[in-house]
């Protein structure tokens, strides 16, 4: 009689334990991302840390209908501002589900592009963007959503990030896929230190 009342408390405390650690890495998410202007400040930034952050975001609409791989090495360290990075991910994350509407698979690795630089792909096999639009996608106030819904920043604001950080962005679009290409700049701790 005592374990068949106990059971649902234990089974109520454990959903209660589930719901406060998932809040709480919500809470850390948005706080790491609510740093919008950045420090300016160039460190070493972890792609795993950061891209995990920004997933966190994310974690609903993933459990929705979208299958998620997720291949960053924990290795792969650039030189960057990290609040200021997130809103990359964050840019192509969005796009990436709106293109998905929803559906789909949607990856993100992390590989070696140079022995200078690391490349994280932002990949997803929603339509292909037809030629015309790769054109001018990464135009100030270019959208091909409707009025009220986008506002056309997005990847102009994604591709002068990367720039600033002295990297490099590109996109491949077919029919079986669009990947977005990052590429950025690897932190070395030797050099930080020669800096300072």
């Amino acid at each position: 009689r005592i374990a068949s009342l106990l059971s649902p408390l234990v089974r109520n405390a454990a959903n209660v334990k589930l719901a406060a650690q998932k809040a709480r890495k919500i809470v850390l998410a948005l706080k790491t991302f609510s740093h919008q202007g950045g420090s300016g400040e160039r460190t070493e930034v972890s792609l795993l840390r950061s891209i995990q952050t920004v997933l966190t975001l994310y974690e609903n609409q993933i459990k929705l209908g979208v299958q998620l791989e997720v291949s960053i090495d924990e290795n792969h360290l650039v030189l960057g501002d990290a609040d200021v990075l997130s809103q990359v991910w964050t840019n192509l994350v969005q796009n990436a589900f709106q293109a998905m509407k929803g559906h789909g698979r949607l990856w993100l690795r992390s590989e070696e592009a140079t022995p200078e630089s690391y490349r994280v792909v932002v990949g997803n096999d929603g339509p292909a963007i037809p030629p015309e639009v790769q054109e001018r996608m990464f135009e100030p106030f270019f959208t091909t959503k409707p009025a009220g819904e986008g506002t056309g920043l997005g990847l102009d604001i994604v591709q002068r990030i990367v720039e600033k950080h002295g990297g490099a962005l590109h996109v491949v679009s077919n029919d079986e896929a669009t990947e977005f290409l990052v590429e950025l700049p690897r932190y070395a701790a030797k050099e930080q230190e020669d800096d300072a």
